[in-house]
């Protein structure tokens, strides 16, 4: 069910901000908010376990600081990634602020990489091994660190695919650290 509602969600999301984008290419100008969709791979086999390889999430960016051109040079942004069902689920939501290196290779294209450092929140309620052998349940949630660096093209100055490696100390046992997959447009309001 939960999964369902963040497919819904990212759906109109992404809907919204593509029809936000196409409006404002006249006018070839960033807006404050930007929507992303996107897939986070764990790279801890005991989270790919608990319910799939690949989580679906959505994401949410405040553009804050823009260069002489108009582009974004650094955002905040909110993203949430989900998997698995009722005993056995595990989440993470980041908050990150990030800063844009970018090359344009024309007009209304560019490659860019980007750092970021932030908070994530983990999530997780299964059962994992423990020290000595054995199992424990768990059912619990904590803040941690994180940082991240991305790599990514932006199309017509609005649209952009990414790749970005999230870095999160491990908790209770597990490496929450992954690859995620994302798609968005930086004007989606």
């Amino acid at each position: 069910m939960r999964i369902r509602w963040v497919v819904f969600v990212a759906a109109v999301m992404l809907a919204v901000g593509i029809v936000s984008a196409s409006a404002q290419f006249d006018e070839e100008e960033t807006s404050r908010v930007g929507v992303r969709v996107g897939l986070f791979m764990p790279s801890d086999s005991d989270l790919k376990d608990i319910g799939s390889s690949s989580w679906l999430g959505v994401g949410a960016d405040w553009n804050w600081k823009f260069d002489k051109n108009g582009d974004v040079k650094e955002f905040f942004s909110l993203a949430s990634y989900k998997t698995g069902e009722s005993f056995k689920k595990a989440a993470e939501t980041h908050i990150t602020y990030n800063r844009i290196f970018r090359k344009r290779l024309g007009e209304e294209k560019a490659n860019y990489f980007s750092v970021g450092i932030g908070a994530d929140k983990v999530r997780l309620k299964a059962w994992v091994p423990k020290e000595g052998g054995g199992f424990k349940y768990v059912d619990d949630s904590s803040w941690r660190p994180m940082g991240s660096l991305a790599v990514g093209r932006e199309f017509r100055r609005a649209y952009f695919v990414e790749i970005q490696v999230n870095i999160v100390p491990n908790w209770q046992g597990v490496n929450w650290s992954g690859l995620t997959l994302c798609v968005g447009t930086r004007s989606a309001m």
